[in-house]
């Protein structure tokens, strides 16, 4: 990094806390020395511009020739669409010479056929003045939101909880509660008048792996996309869902403060990097995290076919704009069994199958979090990846950095954690991992030795050092004092017990601990599990656990075999309740016929975080024609099935208007806007939407009234 960027960096970081909407700005010299630059690299592109623009147009011709022929009557609509994606990305790979990216090389080509010698380099100022900037990239991509002026920002600006209160009269008019709150009802109290967003199916996922729009309605193509493959996989189709979002900044009262350590926040915004420029950094608000996946439920209901294929499951993570539109070539897709577990062991994947005879993923449900693990520093410094499988949940620390190719090393990496990055090589192996502008590490040496080297299950693999506990669901607090607690029970027992991110290195397993005081013993010897005692848990017993107006009761024969009545779901958001600051989390109940409900619940910010609210159970909507992306998403294309976990929900014989399946895996405090929540979900296993909703509704929901303010249309 040269002098300059250092000079404006301490400059920066010496800047009192940004103000208002403001993020990190360079210096006005820097604004002129920029200035000048541009202006004489445009004289120098005037100078050149008749010969270089014939000398493009001869190339283009012979470029069309080459590479877009004249496609047969023969080959089918998908067949072309994925030829011209693939010869797209040979095109693109042909101009990477030595790493660089395409659009240095295409600019050193200019700049050689300008001079008549061939400039191997340019200079770091050269690149800046004469690269493509983002901005171009990603208003291209934003194209079809801004269409018709639609952004989730713009949209969010107009939310209001005055909605239609003739439909919520259970709570308007209902003192005696006798007519109960439907949970469709309450649901469309939540979402009328909310901003909402389609996540599109992320770029880098080559369109083999992919369900054409034009099949959306294919049911037999579906199947055999998700359950007949070659044997490595390659060609199952994947789809991205149950989506959560780690906001790089908070909202105070001196305005938007990174909630990052600044060298942290570098890192994933590309800042670091010379080569971005500081517009290009700040665009950068959000990660998201979502499961990517051939085990989904977009055409008939996965659990009506005996699949024949083990699931494949990928942690798909994107760089997020402040409208939840993702920055171009900035998302890595990763098959984390692939590199936590079956590149180290033999995985007995025959003994170890599932009920519907194919082996499942033993890291399926993820979620991204950012904590301190720093004693000094009052920023979260260190990202990790929670995950679970089929009976309990691990996690581990992990890096994140956003660069300008790909790249296999991690120079200039310094962080806690020392292993090498996941190998850029391994993009050419397409069961392993996806993308391009992100490079990812992680804690990687979690493996323990097993008798001949083959192993049955999880539990027997990871080192117990990343265990969290049996289950999963599980959320991350943090209390007012700054402490981190793990939460094991959002209801009826408010459990929760001390957790430890602090260390000084993360190079090995010993390095992990989560729980230092407590105490591991042998449950069973016959199975060799491992149970903990703890100290420091803390329980809140709240016997109510029932809001405080009526609406649809479940006993415990009403819900799924063997599942458990209000089970994690997101956590957690501060809202001031009653005049009180509490946080609220979404906890969930799968019924017997598999429908999923939602419901918010509060508590204080401190230990033992005792319980002071539940709202009534509602449901999450599915994708509408006015949302945000949904033309960009195929199945916008679909007509829904009745036995498809999109299908209305169906609760003791009783229709409810929103799907059957849906699962609010993220809430977040909307940046730059304190009035506001992100709620971000999975619709039918299939697809991501989010949802932008007043804070003042959720109050409602919780306390079951509406004061003459609110009543008011």
């Amino acid at each position: 990094m040269n002098n300059n960027i250092r000079e404006r960096k301490n400059a920066m970081n010496s800047q009192s806390p940004r103000q208002g909407h403001s993020l990190p700005r360079t210096t006005e010299d820097d604004k002129l020395k920029r200035s000048s630059r541009a202006r004489s690299g445009g004289q120098r592109k005037t100078y050149f511009m008749v010969p270089l623009l014939t000398m493009m147009l001869v190339v283009l011709i012979f470029a069309g020739l080459e590479f877009f022929p004249r496609p047969t009557t023969s080959t089918s609509s998908l067949t072309q669409s994925q030829s011209q994606h693939e010869m797209a990305q040979t095109t693109r790979s042909k101009k990477k010479i030595l790493g660089k990216p395409a659009s240095d090389i295409d600019s050193n080509a200019n700049n050689a056929n300008a001079n008549g010698n061939a400039k191997i380099g340019l200079s770091q100022h050269e690149k800046k003045v004469l690269r493509k900037p983002a901005s171009a990239d990603i208003n291209s991509s934003n194209a079809n939101a801004n269409a018709n002026g639609k952004t989730i920002r713009k949209l969010s600006e107009n939310v209001d909880f005055h909605s239609n209160y003739d439909k919520i009269h259970c709570l308007v008019q209902n003192k005696d509660k006798s007519e109960i709150c439907r949970p469709d009802i309450l649901g469309e109290f939540l979402e009328e008048g909310a901003a909402a967003l389609i996540h599109a199916p992320l770029k880098s996922i080559p369109l083999k792996r992919r369900i054409p729009g034009s099949l959306a309605n294919n049911d037999t193509y579906i199947q055999e996309q998700r359950d007949i493959s070659p044997s490595n996989g390659t060609a199952t189709a994947l789809v991205e869902y149950n989506p959560s979002l780690v906001a790089l900044y908070e909202n105070t009262e001196k305005g938007i403060v990174p909630a990052l350590e600044t060298e942290l926040l570098d890192y994933i915004t590309g800042r670091y990097i010379d080569d971005f420029l500081d517009e290009e950094a700040d665009r950068v608000m959000y990660i998201r995290t979502q499961r990517s996946t051939n085990h989904h439920a977009c055409g008939v209901n996965m659990r009506k076919i005996h699949k024949t294929i083990a699931e494949q499951c990928f942690v798909a993570i994107s760089l997020l704009d402040k409208d939840l539109q993702a920055i171009p070539d900035a998302e890595l897709v990763v098959n984390m069994d692939w590199y936590i577990i079956n590149r180290h062991v033999r995985f007995d994947h025959q003994r170890y199958r599932s009920d519907y005879g194919a082996y499942n993923c033993q890291i399926n449900d993820v979620a991204l979090i950012a904590q301190r693990s720093t004693k000094t520093n009052s920023k979260k410094d260190q990202l990790f990846l929670l995950f679970s499988g089929e009976s309990q949940s691990q996690m581990i620390p992990i890096d994140l950095r956003r660069t300008l190719h790909s790249a296999d090393n991690g120079d200039g990496w310094n962080t806690k954690i020392k292993n090498a990055p996941l190998p850029a090589s391994d993009l050419a192996n397409e069961k392993a991992l996806y993308g391009e502008g992100l490079q990812m590490r992680f804690l990687d040496n979690l493996i323990r030795s097993g008798k001949g080297g083959k192993v049955k299950t999880i539990n027997k693999v990871l080192h117990q050092e990343a265990f969290l506990d049996w289950r999963k669901n599980y959320h991350i607090l943090e209390a007012t004092d700054g402490s981190t607690w793990f939460e094991i029970s959002p209801l009826r027992d408010h459990e929760t017990r001390p957790i430890n991110f602090f260390h000084h290195k993360f190079e090995t397993s010993a390095d992990l601990n989560y729980f230092p005081n407590s105490t591991i013993y042998v449950a069973s010897k016959r199975s060799g599990v491992k149970r903990r005692t703890y100290e420091g848990q803390t329980t809140h017993s709240w016997y109510r656990s029932e809001p405080r107006y009526s609406s649809l009761s479940l006993k415990n024969e009403d819900i799924q075999r063997g599942g458990i009545k209000f089970r994690g779901t997101a956590c957690c958001a501060d809202i001031n309740f009653n005049g009180e600051q509490v946080k609220v989390g979404l906890t969930h109940t799968v019924t017997k016929e598999r429908a999923y409900l939602h419901a918010f619940y509060a508590f204080q910010p401190f230990p033992p975080f005792k319980i002071v609210a539940l709202s009534g159970y509602f449901c999450l909507g599915g994708m509408k024609s006015e949302d945000i992306g949904y033309d960009d998403h195929w199945m916008s294309q679909r007509v829904i099935d009745v036995e498809s976990e999109l299908a209305q929900m169906i609760v003791k014989g009783e229709t409810y208007n929103c799907p059957k399946v849906t699962f609010a895996s993220g809430i977040n405090e909307m940046i730059d806007s304190r009035s506001n929540i992100i709620i971000s979900y999975g619709v039918g296993d299939c697809y991501s939407r989010s949802i932008v909703v007043s804070k003042k509704k959720i109050e409602i929901l919780l306390s079951g009234k509406m004061d003459k303010m609110s009543t008011q249309k």
